[in-house]
């Protein structure tokens, strides 16, 4: 009967962490760049912005990009949103700290999750700051397939 007890709890216990979190697939640094429909340095202006007040996926920080954009259109001041906490994948950054930033444009808006690549300013890898030289080292693969088709039939 202990037994039985236990087993239930564990298997509640389970499914209370899965309906409630954010969890990533564990992918490179490469496959996430190429991925991203934006990569760059940014410098954090501001705190967590929650203007509607509810846990949603408009909060966002003002940031201020720092050099040319490594890959896509970053405004020079411009704001990223995420989500309100960490189990919708919502990202905390610290005002003042400098980030490697690689996330999603929806629609006008640039989009960052716990499972972009969200890099605090040190001295990056080697593998990292060969990326930003090399783009061709993105491989199409199924999700990006696409995108990849339709710049090269566009001429872009």
């Amino acid at each position: 009967m202990e037994t039985k007890i236990l087993l239930g709890f564990l298997v509640f216990a389970t499914l209370c962490h899965l309906g409630y979190s954010c969890s990533c697939l564990p992918m490179s640094f490469t496959k996430k760049y190429c991925d991203a429909d934006f990569v760059a340095k940014v410098r954090v202006r501001s705190n967590l912005k929650n203007p509607s007040g509810q846990q949603d996926f408009n909060d966002f920080y003002k940031i201020r990009r720092i050099g040319a954009p490594w890959k896509g259109s970053v405004k020079r001041r411009t704001r990223v949103y995420t989500a309100s906490n960490d189990a919708m994948c919502g990202v905390y950054l610290q005002k003042g700290k400098k980030y490697l930033l690689a996330g999603n444009m929806v629609g006008n808006k640039l989009r960052i999750n716990l499972c972009s690549s969200i890099y605090e300013r040190t001295p990056l890898s080697r593998q990292i700051r060969k990326m930003k030289k090399n783009r061709r080292l993105c491989i199409p693969t199924i999700f990006n397939a696409n995108k990849f088709r339709a710049a090269r039939t566009s001429g872009k």
